[in-house]
């Protein structure tokens, strides 16, 4: 039986390539990454939510997102027993899960996993990358 929100309800979509991010070797090496809600999974979404799950660091990870900037806000969301490298506007932070960073537009910015497993939640207001 179909309900009168089924659209709300989205099958997510495994992410394949983003600007910025290394996508092949970040899902080679950490797991998997899918997206969740977008304006292309569903029409008048005014945000998009990225999932990354983590089955394990690697000893000596190397970056795999480049700092980058959005012209809207974010927010990163770090679950599980991850540590994390969080960089904003040059500046490293390290956090651990469970942790949230905000991003405020225009501020660059890019993380990256130091060890543990969990997942790696963003949303993005609807918006571009610089």
């Amino acid at each position: 039986m179909e309900g009168k929100w089924d659209h709300l309800l989205p099958e997510p979509i495994q992410v394949k390539e983003l600007v910025h991010h290394d996508v092949a070797r970040a899902e080679k090496e950490l797991g998997p990454s899918f997206r969740t809600i977008d304006e292309t999974l569903m029409p008048g979404a005014d945000m998009t939510v990225g999932v990354r799950r983590i089955d394990r660091v690697p000893k000596d990870f190397k970056p795999v997102v480049d700092p980058h900037k959005h012209d809207v806000s974010s927010v990163y969301m770090f679950m599980g027993d991850l540590r994390v490298e969080v960089t904003l506007d040059g500046e490293t932070y390290l956090v651990s899960a469970p942790a949230s960073a905000f991003v405020p537009a225009r501020v660059e910015h890019s993380y990256r996993p130091l060890s543990g497993a969990g997942y790696v939640v963003v949303i993005t207001r609807q918006g571009k990358y610089e």
